[in-house]
């Protein structure tokens, strides 16, 4: 988390910094209004930055006269500001009323009148680059600018109407700096909002350091995934000459408590590595300095292969990204077949998030085997691919944007029809012994899916006789068989059920959102008769077959395709 600014405590009435040449200070009122609106409206048309250094210097005259006492008053005097809805800054219209904001925190405030211009203040508590955001109201045109103490402007944004507004700049520990909100237009009730940021590590996106000898570097991480997390440096783009570094690894924003630190990773390296383990969602503060001369390395921070977390068929995840971090998933898939990865709205709502996926065939990320950003009708993503049962494809995801964004990662089979099931046999017959077991065996078959490899669970049959109980068996992709174990307790001609059917649950069809159910069977009980028994048996068409009589086959009958009675022949 980033350290809280500074107050402004002290006025700027500094007699060598702040006192105006006698001819700023004798211009009338009039002029300089009107020179301060021609620097400000030059400033906004000259965008290409051939002029740049003419405009600070000129930007610093106008300050300096701004912050003159008799213009202060004058102003003050002059400007009549519109009630705005809430402002809780004002009045902060110059340097020595520039409100104390702490870096981290979003500010939303207004520029009430015409002319009006917002003044905000910081310390810098450490060497580390610092980026000013300012979202403004669709219709306005607002500008923003950073002023360091002696007036110069380090950084600056000033784009078009309603445009976001970044400016980035190389803060130093301890200095002062003044955000200042600028604006061609005005609007007491479309508040602006101003961000201050330090810049961050994110998981997966290398980031080259290059300062100054003495001048450390500190970067904020948050992790969004509980796991063993690899933090080390390397040759400044990959390509540049060893560097002595050293990594600490703090948990607090003020360096105070230490988790881990490195110097040397091996004899072999002057670069540095901690692999700690790390929290999601919670911030680590990653400080990186040189063993002596300047710092000019590539730094990274990565989820090691075993804390990947697993990403399952038809099981979507809805994941929180961190800036620009990228998340990495292990997909193992069940069976062989065509998949979808995609993205969605989180928690099934309406967000749209700007997202990119990428696959990868190794789990260290070298093998990239196919990636998209827009999916072409929105801003998610989305890959089809061929997958093979039992060989993992590693799914990268990471979002543009600065802060959290939050979205949903699919995978599912891709079909143009929905996975359907349907049982063999429409009549399973009771064992001859007319004792409640059942040696039948129903045989299911998919269309428009493949079953996971692991069927022991998920399979149901509804209405199954009391006493009676499962053993599912898979058979391929598409073709799983079901045994009767046990005995059903009640197992007369009357105990016949009719309405049976199969049901899986989607978590074991690829493909499938919702439960699949089969087409109904029946389970065929036979009585005991005087003397003996019989038992009728009927082929998948429903058709009577055999007759035994105290388990003795006597009637056999045979059909053409065509359903027509062949034979029919006494046996005994």
């Amino acid at each position: 988390m980033l350290q809280p600014a500074s107050i402004i405590a002290k006025e700027r009435d500094n007699p060598s910094k702040k006192v105006l040449p006698m001819e700023a200070a004798d211009r009338s009122i009039q002029q300089f209004d009107r020179e301060r609106s021609d620097l400000f409206a030059k400033r906004k048309d000259k965008r290409t930055g051939d002029l740049l250094e003419k405009y600070q210097a000129e930007l610093k005259a106008a300050r300096k006269q701004l912050t003159s006492p008799s213009l202060r008053s004058f102003a003050a005097a002059k400007a009549v500001p519109v009630a705005a809805s809430v402002d809780l800054y004002e009045p902060n219209d110059e340097v020595s009323q520039a409100a104390p904001v702490s870096a981290g925190n979003s500010i939303e405030s207004y520029l009430s009148y015409s002319g009006d211009q917002d003044f905000y203040s910081f310390e810098a508590k450490k060497n580390a680059p610092i980026t000013v955001s300012l979202q403004v109201p669709s219709t306005m045109d607002y500008d923003v600018y950073v002023l360091d103490e002696l007036g110069e402007v380090v950084a600056s944004s000033a784009n078009g109407k309603g445009e976001e507004e970044m400016a980035t700049f190389q803060a130093t520990a301890g200095s002062k700096y003044y955000p200042v909100v600028h604006g061609f237009d005005f609007s007491t009730d479309e508040p602006y909002q101003l961000r201050l940021a330090e810049d961050q590590l994110y998981v997966f996106q290398p980031y080259d350091v290059s300062l100054p000898e003495g001048v450390d570097q500190v970067f904020q991480l948050t992790p969004t995934t509980d796991g063993i997390y690899r933090i080390y440096t390397g040759p400044y783009g990959d390509i540049g000459p060893e560097n002595d570094t050293v990594i600490e690894l703090y948990s607090d924003s003020s360096l105070t408590e230490l988790l881990a630190d490195n110097d040397d990773v091996s004899d072999l390296t002057r670069f540095s590595e901690v692999t700690p383990y790390l929290v999601g969602g919670q911030p680590y503060y990653v400080k990186l300095s040189a063993l002596g001369g300047n710092l000019h390395t590539r730094i990274r921070a990565e989820l090691d292969p075993q804390s990947y977390p697993e990403l399952k068929t038809n099981n979507p995840l809805d994941i929180t990204l961190e800036g620009l971090s990228r998340n990495v998933y292990k997909f193992t898939p069940d069976a062989s077949g065509n998949v979808k990865f995609f993205t969605s709205p989180f928690g099934d709502g309406n967000l749209v998030v700007d997202t990119v996926l990428e696959l990868y065939s190794n789990e260290n990320l070298s093998n990239q085997i196919a990636t998209n950003d827009d999916n072409g009708e929105s801003l998610f993503s989305e890959i089809q691919m061929n997958v093979t049962a039992g060989e993992p494809v590693y799914v990268v995801l990471w979002a543009y944007g600065d802060d959290f964004s939050f979205v949903k990662l699919n995978a599912s089979a891709d079909s143009s029809a929905s996975p359907t099931i349907a049982v063999g046999s429409p009549v399973i017959q009771e064992n001859s012994l007319n004792d409640g077991t059942i040696s039948a065996i129903q045989v299911v078959t998919l269309a428009n899916g493949a079953f996971v490899q692991d069927m022991s669970s998920g399979v149901t049959v509804n209405n199954l006789p009391a006493g009676l109980g499962l053993q599912v068996t898979r058979i391929t992709d598409t073709q799983l068989s079901i045994a009767f174990t046990g005995k059903a307790m009640n197992h007369a001609n009357a105990n016949d059920v009719s309405n049976a059917t199969v049901t899986i649950t989607p978590a074991k069809v690829v493909g499938a959102s919702t439960n699949l159910t089969s087409n109904p069977f029946r389970f065929d009980f036979i009585d005991t008769a005087i003397g003996g028994s019989v038992q009728y048996v009927y082929n998948n068409r429903n058709q009577l077959t055999q007759i035994y009589e105290n388990g003795t086959l006597i009637i056999e009958i045979t059909y053409d395709e065509n359903g027509n009675v062949l034979t029919k022949t006494r046996v005994n």
